[in-house]
């Protein structure tokens, strides 16, 4: 769009596209050329300019975001916002993305633990489709940036994430996976596996990235794949009904306490081991998206065959079985 001055009287300016006279108080008309060579670039540049304020908004510390569709460029940005260029590590294998500004961390071991997960995933839940996006793991150095970087992220589903509970070292919302780096290697590996789980089937799956029965289960399960599970905490738990949670209470999709994971552990097991209950999860886990809940206490009955008491019953006789030894 270009705009000419023209004199009442003057010679007609040679007519190259539409022209719309305006008059003007001193007796001067203006008129506005369109050009239309030109409007497909003034457009781009529009658009352009557009996607240039976009892109700024992302990374400004100020705002919050939406964890579940942020790309690993943004994801990056907004995680280390801070670190200098090349102080940050980027490791890739599919699904997952694992980000860090821990120089010791080993990448390679990381990355093929989280490939066994999902292996793990895909074997035991065929029936889930794979992640239509990357699955992120990100591990900081320092406790600061690990809070902070909680603080400035939104959340979909509406958590409070202003602070990250005194001694948690790990903690997941919708599909992003985040730890503290752990200096022992056998501290490290089974943290890092149990939060990228999380992440793994909340984008598989789509219910609840931690907390409930079947997150901390599948969680827990393939974390003892990379560490030995606390054998005599088990065996005490079975023999003592004060040490475990009724399953009326563990299958309510609550949040269940850290020191009851092992038993959510033994349930997931508990379903995976019998060919007849592997045949009925796609029904079960088919209804609880539907539901949108993992609350399976009345979902047993209607797909499993059995009430919540028999199921409990039939789970401790398994369960003494395979741990009492």
């Amino acid at each position: 769009m270009t705009t000419t001055i023209v004199r009442q009287g003057a010679p007609a300016h040679p007519r190259r596209s539409m022209t719309i006279p305006t008059a003007i108080p001193d007796g001067t008309l203006r008129c506005a050329y369109y050009h239309p060579r030109l409007a497909p670039w003034f457009g781009l540049a529009v658009l352009f300019a557009i996607a240039i304020l976009a892109r700024a908004a992302v990374a400004a510390p100020s705002d919050t975001y939406d964890a579940a569709h942020l790309s690993s460029v943004e994801l990056e940005r907004l995680a280390f916002a801070g670190r200098l260029l090349g102080g940050v590590r980027n490791f890739q294998r599919q699904p997952f993305l694992l980000l860090t500004d821990a120089p010791d961390l080993n990448g390679p071991a990381v990355l093929a633990a989280l490939d066994a997960v999902y292996q793990w995933t895909r074997r035991d839940f065929p029936f889930l489709l794979p992640p239509r996006r990357a699955v992120p793991l990100i591990v900081f150095a320092s406790d600061q940036e690990f809070n902070a970087f909680w603080r400035r992220l939104g959340s979909p589903s509406r958590v409070s994430l202003e602070a990250v509970p005194q001694g948690v070292a790990g903690r997941t919302i919708e599909s992003v996976a985040t730890c503290r780096f752990q200096e022992r290697p056998e501290g490290g590996l089974p943290l890092y596996v149990h939060e990228a789980s999380h992440a793994l089937l909340h984008q598989m799956f789509g219910i609840g990235a931690g907390g409930n029965w079947l997150a901390e289960g599948v969680a827990t399960n393939y974390e003892w794949q990379v560490s030995q599970p606390d054998v005599h905490a088990v065996r005490a738990g079975l023999a003592d009904p004060g040490g475990r949670m009724p399953l009326e209470t563990l299958l309510n999709g609550e949040r269940v306490p850290r020191e009851r994971y092992w038993q959510a552990a033994l349930v997931v097991q508990w379903l995976l081991d019998d060919p007849l209950r592997r045949v009925q999860l796609p029904t079960l886990f088919a209804a609880m998206r539907e539901e949108g809940s993992v609350d399976a206490r009345q979902l047993v009955g209607r797909y499993l065959g059995m009430s919540v008491n028999d199921v409990e019953e039939a789970w401790l006789t398994w369960a003494h079985a395979q741990y009492s030894g």
